[in-house]
């Protein structure tokens, strides 16, 4: 059923009970995605396979655990389902952004919808955690495709997995050039409505890292309705690698193609799909496969969410969780100081040096967390009789990645 009323409305209906049943105020904390089905029905889907739900199990269990429980005495969740669509995450960030209670927003669940709605949350001072979006244009509202010229920086934004520029090109064309050893290589990028923010910087920097080491890299474009060209000029390149750079329906797509040019009898190409095509139904029988993806060691991170993982669930939602484990820190720093608010908390998170997550320690200057490593994971479906699953394979350090970058190795 659709919202009666407003969320502010809501809350001081909720604030009210509380303040009868002598428990501290809530301020809140709002989990914004695509297929956030905790939250209301959106009008349309436009990003039907991207699982944006993880976003508010993270934060959830974060939020549950022993690591945020005072912080938990002061804060709820309220869940919002923006489709993937651009105007209906404009159209909710302008909702919550009225709402004064709200200290901050964890999402989007995609680069378009996280950046669509940054700048909005900006004009009213909320912190975006983006445990999701990996495009460096999020934080930069002005910056168009194609140019040099970033214009501002968004001052709220704080993204927790590694940037698609800073890490994720370098690591994916350092995996190709050194681990995968390609001579011959396609590029194929997605260039469907939903995915065009994500892969467009991203594969031309790929495709620049592995030209200046001397890869051969031809480069096609790719959308959710069309993929066959890409398999045509994969043969007739004999490509020994297709580096995939886009979202799941198109990756599907692709890797089906596949199946049906090549038949039983032909060797398919290995694939190195980048995070976005990253889906429990992925379905890479017959394909040696890999992907760079950013999610570390589980080990630190409660159960229930390793199962999700195991499970085949997205991992980002570990970044939803660290997102909900930053919060709980601030948060309670702000208390302490008498400072509960959207700026205490903004500025809590932009100067802390060393805020703790599961597995890892963030440090943000520009949005980024300057701590990131990369990892590979690998599912090899060319084997017969075993059923294929993207496991981790091995984590690139940092060093190494910016060595590749920068030119220090080949």
């Amino acid at each position: 059923m659709a919202r009666k009323i407003s969320a502010a409305a809501v809350f001081l209906l909720l604030l009210a009970g509380a303040a009868v049943a002598g428990e501290p105020p809530k301020f809140i904390v709002a989990i914004v995605g695509a297929n956030v089905h905790q939250g209301h029905a959106p009008a349309e889907t436009c990003a039907v396979d991207v699982p944006g739900g993880v976003l508010y199990d993270g934060a959830k269990l974060a939020l549950d655990s022993d690591r945020v429980k005072d912080a938990a005495r002061y804060i709820a969740l309220e869940a919002w389902d923006d489709g993937g669509c651009e105007p209906q995450a404009e159209a909710i960030a302008r909702i919550v952004r009225t709402n004064p209670n709200v200290l901050a927003v964890i999402g989007h669940a995609t680069s378009a919808t996280t950046r669509a709605a940054a700048r909005l949350y900006a004009e009213a001072g909320i912190p975006l955690l983006a445990p999701m979006a990996t495009s460096p244009y999020i934080l930069y509202p002005d910056w168009q495709p194609d140019t040099s010229v970033k214009g501002r920086l968004l001052r709220n934004v704080f993204r927790l997995p590694p940037g698609d520029r800073e890490v994720q090109a370098p690591a994916a064309a350092l995996v190709a050039a050194q681990i995968l050893t390609t001579q011959k290589c396609l590029l194929a990028t997605d260039v469907s409505a939903e995915a065009q923010l994500y892969s467009h910087l991203l594969g031309n920097d790929i495709k620049r890292l592995l030209q200046q080491k001397g890869k051969t890299v031809e480069e096609v474009t790719v959308n959710s309705q069309n993929t066959a060209a890409a398999v045509q000029q994969a043969m007739r390149l004999r490509a020994d690698l297709i580096i995939y750079c886009g979202y799941p329906t198109a990756a599907k797509r692709l890797l089906a193609e596949l199946a049906k040019s090549y038949g039983n009898g032909s060797a398919r190409p290995r694939l190195l799909f980048t995070d976005g095509a990253n889906v429990p139904d992925l379905d890479v029988h017959g394909v040696d496969a890999y992907m760079t993806y950013p999610v570390p060691d589980l080990g630190p991170y409660p159960k229930d969410l390793q199962k999700d993982v195991a499970g085949g669930n997205n991992g980002y939602e570990v970044y939803a969780y660290d997102a909900m484990l930053l919060l709980g820190q601030v948060i309670d720093q702000c208390r302490g100081r008498g400072r509960m608010g959207r700026s205490c908390v903004l500025n809590g998170l932009a100067q802390s040096r060393s805020l703790n997550g599961a597995a890892s320690t963030y440090s943000f200057a520009g949005g980024e967390n300057l701590l990131s490593a990369y990892y590979l994971y690998h599912a090899d479906g060319t084997k017969p009789g075993k059923e294929p699953h993207f496991e981790y394979l091995q984590t690139i350090p940092s060093y190494e990645i910016v060595a590749f970058a920068a030119g220090l190795q080949q």
